[in-house]
């Protein structure tokens, strides 16, 4: 095995083209997410997502990212609270229009609100429902963590995303 030097170190006066980074951070696989919340009159908004981690077990939290351009930032910080919705295998068509600018993305989809009232997509694999309990700056994003509040498990194989695909959890085997 070789590893090849990358064009420019973090030192470098001069940051890598964002298509490399991008290149670079699509090299590592992640499960696929849609996090979800209610806008002030209660309407419900979401968007895809791969930076989504555990955090940590005590107390527990997750961490998730959110691009500052997302329309869903706003409503997330105002209602202080999110459901992070671990999609499933065949999800795929979930996962692209939650990524989409589409205004009503829960028009046609099956849903219903979570123990805290944060809008739970049916089909995920796993829903976990979080409070804000910190966010701070991340670049061109904001770093949500979450205190977990109520979570569901319905089983399943979640859905992956590679190198600009989805993938199923089974390929290759």
């Amino acid at each position: 095995m070789s590893v090849q030097p990358v064009s420019a170190s973090v030192a470098d006066p001069d940051p890598l083209p964002p298509e490399r980074f991008r290149t670079i951070a699509a090299a590592w696989p992640s499960g696929v997410a849609v996090v979800t919340t209610v806008d002030r009159h209660g309407r419900p908004k979401g968007l895809t997502m791969t930076a989504v981690t555990a955090l940590s077990l005590e107390p527990q939290q997750f961490l998730i990212c959110v691009d500052d351009g997302s329309s869903t930032l706003a409503p997330l910080l105002d209602a202080g609270r999110f459901c992070i919705n671990f999609l499933g295998k065949g999800q795929e068509d979930v996962a692209r229009l939650f990524a989409s600018k589409r205004e009503d993305k829960f028009g046609a989809l099956g849903w219903s609100l979570d123990a805290i009232g944060m809008p739970a997509i049916h089909g995920a694999v796993a829903q976990a429902g979080c409070d804000v309990v910190a966010v701070h700056d991340g670049g061109d994003h904001r770093i949500i963590i979450g205190g977990l509040r109520a979570a569901a498990i319905s089983g399943g194989a979640p859905l992956l995303y590679h190198s600009g695909r989805f993938l199923d959890v089974n390929q290759g085997q």
